[in-house]
């Protein structure tokens, strides 16, 4: 029981979002729209709160990361950073755009990936979570495209486990192109993926014009469910050895966040939880200053940020990337709240390695770059890939990366701290 302490924490953690749902929405609406998100298509951007209600949107996140939480004590595996982060990110993202059948389809297709290449499942597993941002597949044919029923879902459900199949041998060639620079290295997988996808669906005459479901409201619940996470985790890291915590907090800061930096390996496990409420904290409160909706897609920027605390991304390597975005959205004349640079703002932390290897300059460019590219990479794949910013943050860390490694090789430019 002593270790599966953590994942029972977790699961906990999520049960108490389900019955507060439930409690505050009604069990009722709570469960029609949870159903409505099912047989819904799911590209960007497609919030849930517009689809399925906010309860249904939460009911959704919390069963798909249990049903995440159980699989990884079926394999026996202890809470790590990836973990959290892959839990918090499919919860996040399981707000607008994935729901439970068009993520198990694509983990299916991993699983049977992992047996053509003699694996283990728990070798790919990472892939199998992070891979879920490709779930627009199945939608997309499930229920977009004009066929009988039946067809539909067989052919969506087929293609999904091609997609799966492919993921893994794919995802471990891209992470050379940015040398772990991009924390979401699937991301930017699923990015190349979808581009032989989209090409191929609009071949076929396939409209694949982007979705605009934003809710623009403010409700109590979606408010204060960060700020709550937060200080829970925060109380969690503190609970025992408040100033040990603190201490290793501050030292965890000098972390770079290059692939792989697992937080609860290389500092503790208060030490992370106090990264992941604090920096959630400085994030949502940017999202307030900047005027933004608390929606489906807003929330699991703050969501994939709070798991990525734990396996890459902390105050002084998040900063600077910000701050990038932030500029390069005031000289270009861009609302800090349209749905572009907002996601931009909150998803661009997938670039953290960058300034933390390389320094506050390097990471401001890099987020400069980011919030240039990351509004029309969206539309070359038709929103088919919902890892958008790690496709565009992938583009970004490899361009950046290969001329500091040229400045390096040639001139004897050294960058690196």
């Amino acid at each position: 029981m002593q270790k599966f302490k953590l994942h029972l924490f977790l699961i906990i953690y999520f049960m108490i979002i389900i019955f507060s749902s439930f409690l505050v929405f009604g069990i009722k609406e709570t469960i029609k729209g949870f159903i409505r998100i099912q047989i819904s298509p799911g590209r960007l951007i497609s919030d849930y709160f517009v689809l399925g209600g906010i309860g249904g949107s939460f009911l959704n996140a919390s069963l798909l990361s249990i049903i995440s939480i159980i699989l990884i004590i079926i394999l026996k595996m202890d809470v790590s950073g990836p973990v959290i982060a892959s839990v918090f990110t499919i919860f996040g993202f399981a707000l607008f755009g994935k729901n439970i059948i068009s993520v198990l389809t694509l983990w299916i297709g991993v699983y049977i990936s992992s047996l053509i290449a003699r694996k283990k499942f728990i070798e790919y597993i990472f892939i199998a979570f992070f891979g879920s941002a490709l779930s627009p597949v199945f939608s997309i044919i499930t229920f977009e495209l004009t066929m009988t029923p039946y067809l539909s879902l067989f052919l969506g459900i087929l293609f999904a486990i091609i997609v799966g199949i492919l993921l893994p041998p794919t995802a471990i060639y891209v992470l050379r192109f940015h040398q772990g620079y991009n924390l979401y290295n699937v991301g930017m997988t699923a990015g190349f993926l979808s581009l032989f996808i989209s090409s191929i669906l609009r071949n076929l005459n396939v409209d694949l014009k982007l979705f605009d479901l934003w809710s623009e409201g403010k409700d109590i619940f979606s408010t204060l469910i960060v700020p709550l996470s937060s200080i829970i985790f925060i109380i969690a890291g503190i609970l025992k050895k408040p100033k040990n915590a603190v201490e290793e907090f501050i030292k965890l800061q000098k972390e770079n966040g290059r692939l792989p930096s697992d937080f609860l390996i290389l500092s503790s496990k208060d030490a992370t939880f106090l990264n992941m409420g604090i920096l959630t904290l400085i994030y949502f409160l940017y999202v307030l200053i900047s005027r933004s909706p608390i929606n489906g897609p807003v929330l699991g920027g703050l969501f994939t940020i709070f798991g990525f605390a734990a396996f890459g991304k902390n105050i002084r390597n998040c900063i600077p990337i910000l701050l990038g975005v932030f500029v390069t959205s005031i000289l270009l004349n861009k609302p800090l709240n349209s749905p572009a640079i907002i996601l931009g703002a909150l998803f661009s932390t997938t670039l953290a390695p960058l300034s933390g290897t390389f320094g506050f300059f390097v990471g401001f460019i890099g987020g400069v770059l980011h919030i240039i590219l990351v509004q029309y990479t969206a539309g070359w794949v038709g929103g088919l890939n919902l890892y958008n910013n790690g496709f565009a943050g992938g583009l970004v860390a490899t361009f950046i990366v290969a001329i500091i490694d040229w400045f390096e090789n040639t001139i004897n430019f050294k960058l690196k701290k």
